[in-house]
This record gives structure tokens, C-alpha cells and sequence, in this order.
């Protein structure tokens, strides 16, 4: 309510201070006293073409003082221009001090202060160093202090030497309080603003990830943006040459568009979604540069670059409203991020054109507090992209670990495969082996690379032999007589194998097997007579089947003591050595076709168990008459034994 009421106040003061006695405006100091007055448009303003205006000709020259005009709301100095002068009077009718502070723009200023007895001077502006002004302080400030009863009039020259030209001052005299809050407010925002910043470094830092610099850099050009116009970074960097005349304002002017383009390509990633409007946004950006240097070479072209840049934004503008109905989310920040500054501009434009209706709050503070709304979306956008940046993380490694058990399975399915593959040749590898050696001489084989030669007491050797075999070769193709070699000892493999014999070996069409090796077993002479019996019944019964392209096989046995090992370390065999192995060998040669003969030692292991015929005592070569034996078949009574016991 004090604020509408304000107005009021001061077109009171106004209103008493046309009674003075000179044409000067005049600004009294009563109860109550407000926080702000805003003189500008009631002070007078003087321009100083030449610049060789004095304080002495003002005083003494009333031609000149008729020159001061009250000019309203202009915010730029008139083209050739580049001194002003400002007057006013202030009287204090209260019975305490009163100060004020009023913030002037200019890059040189003369403030003259007259009282009753003196006339005091005092030089500030943005290019004295803030140590050396009046109020030490970062803005340029003019200060008003007024002892109870003082009457002051000031007189104020501020020279635009910069570039870009300084915009008239205002005339808004701030009460030490209100002051105050103000720097209190602006303290606030450049923190705030600094730690979005230092945020936004950090998670640059942290993931890698370019497009948190990129988001920060708007916010970068805002900082640096207030700081200039509230003369911080002029306090911070100093007033050197080259800075003070080209950076005040016109860097970061510049720097804030280039930056939300840059956050807008990016951040929207606009090279995938619109790869046109990512290469306009370059070439927007190269305008914007262009049309800085162009300023910077000549000063008399600042403002045309609005021209150039406002289409630019519009443009942009209306691109990503389009994209942010499309459901863009990226989009719709953006838009977010722009919405404050473009509202209040609009608003001071439309209220400055149409309605003039004083605001709660002045220029510089609506557009601090539409920089912290912007600010609060970058917050917003690094939060996003940071929870988007760990959920994509979390589901790369959610991707990983699925893929590496994806991977474990698929290794251990081909772990498998290949252990079955290795298994089937390990025991194909086996089955070999133990085709060519007795297991019990394979495994002392794989265990210590050897085997010992070993002396088996009693075992019995079979012999067999094909008669006429070289006859049966003449009139047999080659091809023919080996498929039927291989076919007869296929089956003599079968037969031994179901009677626990250990075959040794085949020399031509000789079949050698042995049983009680390399295990001793009881017995083994009725294993080797039963499993010549039906070698012989099995040959009888395919000659009869076949005729002359199958063979007649005679076959011997004799048991004893024989030396059983391998012997050499290439191509090696298991083999038995000893004299019932040339024994069993004669006894073969001695037989006839189609039957069984044994020596007296074997005969004396099977009798009662088979029926034998005796054949008397035979000369064998090399050995002398020995007595051998026909086996005939198995008795009868050993067989139904054998049948009963089965059965039961």
C-alpha cells in the first residue's frame, strides 16, 4: 500500500517545491520518509554537445541555465553526445540525518555539492577504481546527506566514453536500508548463480560429459552480465584500459545469446533430431559474433545488432516450441529457461508503451529475479541430465552384467560342448588304446609312461590258422580276401571278448588270444576251449554258407607259464613271450581243419568238462612227440548244469 501511496507523496513534494524561488526542482525531506524516490523524470537534464560546460557558467550564466530540460523517459544520449549534465536541490525538514545513495551510470563523473558556505567536488564513475570513490563501493554512487534543517544542491556532469555509450541515469535516490537490501539481494544472486555454476563444473568433471559445460554457459553470461552492471567485476578485474572500454556490458551482451543457442543445440541434441536447424544455429551464432566485432570497430552500429538478433531468437524460439509440443522434454526446458526474460521484457514494453503503471520493483531487480527462475531450470536441466546420465549408466551396467551372463552361459554351453567333444575323443583315444592294449597295461601305460614286462604263472594261449589260405588267395580277389579276413576275425573278436580272453595280436592269418592275463583267473583253459569251440562251429557253419570264398580254421591251445609287456617306445604292442606260446603255436600246426587240438597240460585243466579224443603222441617240430587231444564239444552234463543253474 506505501508503495501506490509513494507516488502520491512525491507529487506532493513536487507540487511545494514549484514555490521556490528558482526554477530548480526541489526535493523536500518530511515524514514519512520512503524507501525509494524516483526524480528522474522531475530533475533537469542538460547536454553538453561540446563538453566545455562548467560548474563556474552554470552558476553564473542563467543564459545556460534556461538550457536544463526536463526530458522524461530517454534513455540513450542524443548521436554526437557524450556529456550530460543533472541538477537538483533536496532540503531536509525532519530532525534527524537523512541519507540516501543514488546509483549513477556514466564512465566519468563530476558530482558538485553546494551548501550555504561551500561548494564540494568529488570524481567517481566506472573507470575510477571503486577504491577511489566516494562510497567505495563496486556501483557508482552518488551519496545525499543531509543534517537536520540542510539545504544542498547538486550538480552532476557524467561523461559516456566507453563503448558501448552509456545508457542516462536514472535519477532513484535508495535509502541507506533499502540500499541494503538491495546489495543484500544482489549478494544472494551472485551466489546462487556462482554455485549453479560450480555445480555444473563439478558434474562436468564428474561424468565427462561436455553438455554440463555447455548447459552452465548461459548461466556463465548472466553472472557476468549483472556483475558488470552492478560494477562487481569492474571492482574484481580492474579498470584497464582495454576492459573498460569495450567490456562493460557488450561482451556478455553478446555472450548470453551465443550461449542459449549453444545450450539449445546441444542440450536438445538438435544435430540428431533436426540436423538443419543444429547448422542454422551455427550460423546464427557466427552472425552474433560477426555483428559483436563489427560493433566493437564501430561503436555508432550498437543496436543494429537487435535487429539482426531478434529474428534470430524468435526464430529458435518458435522451432523449439514446435518441438516441445512434439513431447520434447529437452525442448520444453529450453523453453522454460527463456519463458522469464522474455515476460518481463514484454512487460516493461507494454507497460512502458501503453500503461506507465509503477512497479513494486525496479528494472534490475525484476530482471535478477527472472535470471534466478532461468537459473533454477539449468538446476532443473543438470538434474535431468544427471538422473538420465545414471539411469542410462545403470542400465549399461545392468546391459553388461546381463550380456556377461548371456556370455558366462554361452561360454559355459561351449565349455561344455567342447569337454563332451574332448570326452568323446579322450575316449575314443581310449577305446583305441584298449583295442591295442589290455586295460589293466592302458592304465600303468597312461600312469607312468611304461608298462613292466610281468611273468604270468598259468594261463592258456589259443592259436588259430587258416589252412590253405595262400590256395584261398589265388582264387580270391585281394580286395575280396581281405573284407572276408576281416569279417572272420570281427567275429572272433566277438567270441573272445564274451569269454574273457585277451587278444594279443593277428600275424597274417594267424589269430593269437590268451586267457588269465593280464588278470589271473580260474579257469581260463575251459574259457579258451569254449571259445575255440565256437570259433570252429562259427567257421563250419559260414563254409557251408559260403563255399570256397570263405577259409577252413584249425586251432591249437596250451597252457603255462608265459612272460606278458610291451617292448620298444614306438608303434608298441602288448605281447607274450615263452615256450607255451610256441607250444600252442605247434599245437595249431598240428591240428586239422575244422577242429580243436590241445596239448596234454591243457587237457588235463578241462577234462570232465569236455569230451576229447585222444590223439596219441605226435611229433611237433622242434619239440618232440608230445601227446595231444581233439576237443569235440563240451560235455553234456557240464552244459545242463550250466542251463539248470541259469535258470534257477
Amino acid at each position: 500500500m506505501k508503495k501506490i501511496l509513494f507516488p502520491l507523496l512525491f507529487s506532493l513534494v513536487i507540487a511545494s517545491s514549484a514555490t521556490s524561488a528558482d526554477s530548480t526542482f526541489t526535493l523536500i525531506f518530511k515524514d514519512p520518509l520512503p524507501a525509494t524516490i524516483d526524480i528522474t523524470e522531475e530533475a533537469e537534464i542538460l547536454f553538453d554537445s561540446s563538453g566545455r560546460v562548467t560548474i563556474e557558467q552554470l552558476l553564473n550564466d542563467v543564459s545556460i541555465n534556461k538550457q536544463f530540460v526536463k526530458q522524461g523517459n530517454l534513455n540513450t544520449l542524443p548521436d554526437g553526445v557524450n556529456y550530460y549534465w543533472r541538477k537538483f536541490k533536496v532540503v531536509n525538514q525532519m530532525a534527524q540525518p537523512v541519507m540516501y545513495y543514488v546509483p549513477f551510470k556514466g564512465d566519468s563523473i563530476w558530482v558538485y555539492e553546494m551548501d550555504y558556505a561551500k561548494t564540494y567536488i568529488y570524481i567517481s564513475g566506472t573507470l575510477v577504481h571503486p577504491s577511489q570513490r566516494p562510497t567505495h563501493h563496486a556501483r557508482v554512487l552518488v551519496p545525499i546527506f543531509l543534517r537536520p534543517g540542510e539545504v544542498k544542491t547538486y550538480y552532476i556532469r557524467a561523461k559516456s566514453q566507453t563503448y558501448p555509450p552509456a545508457r542516462i541515469s536514472g535519477l532513484k535516490l535508495q535509502s541507506e536500508k533499502a540500499f541494503r537490501y538491495t546489495e543484500y539481494f544482489s549478494s544472494f544472486h551472485a551466489g546462487a548463480i556462482l554455485l549453479l555454476i560450480l555445480v555444473g563444473l563439478f558434474l562436468c568433471f564428474i561424468f565427462r560429459d561436455k553438455v554440463y559445460f555447455v548447459l552452465i554457459l548461459p548461466v556463465v553470461a548472466i553472472l557476468i552480465w549483472f556483475s558488470e552492471n552492478s560494477g562487481l567485476l569492474d571492482q574484481l578485474v580492474g579498470a584497464g584500459p582495454f576492459f573498460s572500454m569495450y567490456s562493460n556490458t557488450a561482451f556478455s551482451a553478446w555472450f548470453l545469446p551465443c550461449s542459449c543457442i549453444l545450450f539449445l543445440m546441444v542440450y536438445i541434441d538438435l544435430k540428431q533430431k533436426m540436423k538443419w536447424a543444429y547448422y542454422f544455429g551455427w550460423i546464427a551464432i557466427g552472425v552474433i559474433i560477426f555483428m559483436f566485432m563489427r560493433q566493437l570497430a564501430l561503436p555508432h552500429t550498437f543496436g543494429d545488432g537487435n535487429r539482426v538478433l531478434l529474428p534470430i531468437i524468435i526464430f529458435l524460439l518458435g522451432l523449439v516450441i514446435y518441438r516441445a509440443f512434439k513431447k520434447d522434454k529437452q525442448a520444453l526446458i529450453w523453453v522454460l529457461f527463456m519463458a522469464p526474460f522474455l515476460l518481463s521484457g514484454i512487460i516493461f514494453i507494454v507497460n512502458q508503451q501503453f500503461f506507465k503503471i509503477p512497479l513494486p520493483l525496479g528494472t534490475y531487480q525484476i530482471l535478477q529475479i527472472s535470471s534466478l527462475l532461468s537459473a533454477l531450470i539449468i538446476g532443473y536441466a543438470l538434474y535431468d541430465r544427471v538422473n538420465s546420465t545414471i539411469k542410462e549408466r545403470v542400465r549399461a551396467v545392468k546391459d553388461k552384467e546381463r550380456l556377461v551372463k548371456e556370455q558366462n552361459i554361452v561360454l559355459e554351453q561351449k565349455v561344455e560342448e567342447r569337454t563332451r567333444e574332448l570326452e568323446a575323443e579322450r575316449q575314443k583315444s581310449e577305446d583305441i588304446l584298449l583295442n591295442i592294449l589290455p586295460q589293466e597295461v592302458a592304465e600303468e601305460l597312461k600312469e607312468t609312461g611304461g608298462s613292466q614286462a610281468k611273468l604270468f604263472e598259468n594261463v592258456t594261449v589259443l592259436f588259430t590258422d587258416f589252412v590253405d589260405f595262400t590256395k584261398a588267395g589265388e582264387r580270391m580277389a585281394p580286395r575280396e580276401l581281405v573284407n572276408e579276413l576281416h569279417n572272420c576275425f570281427k567275429a572272433f573278436d566277438e567270441i573272445i571278448q564274451q569269454h574273457g580272453l585277451e587278444k594279443i595280436k593277428t600275424v597274417g592269418d594267424a589269430y593269437i588270444a590268451v586267457a588269465g592275463l593280464p588278470v589271473p583267473v580260474k579257469g581260463h583253459a575251459a574259457r579258451v576251449a569254449k571259445a575255440a569251440l565256437e570259433i570252429r562251429d562259427f567257421m563250419v557253419a559260414r563254409q557251408k554258407l559260403l563255399k570256397d570264398n570263405t577259409f577252413q580254421v584249425r586251432l591249437g591251445i596250451h597252457s603255462g607259464p608265459v612272460v606278458a609287456g610291451i617292448v620298444g617306445v614306438k608303434k608298441f604292442a602288448y605281447d607274450i613271450w615263452g615256450d607255451t606260446v610256441n607250444t600252442a603255436a605247434r599245437m595249431e600246426q598240428c591240428s586239422e581243419a575244422g577242429e580243436v587240438n590241445i596239448s596234454e597240460t591243457t587237457y588235463g585243466f578241462i577234462k570232465g568238462q569236455f569230451e576229447c579224443t585222444c590223439r596219441g603222441v605226435i611229433a611237433a617240430k622242434n619239440k618232440g612227440k608230445m601227446q595231444m587231444y581233439f576237443v569235440k564239444r563240451e560235455n553234456q552234463a557240464n552244459v545242463l548244469k550250466a542251463i539248470t543253474k541259469e535258470v534257477i
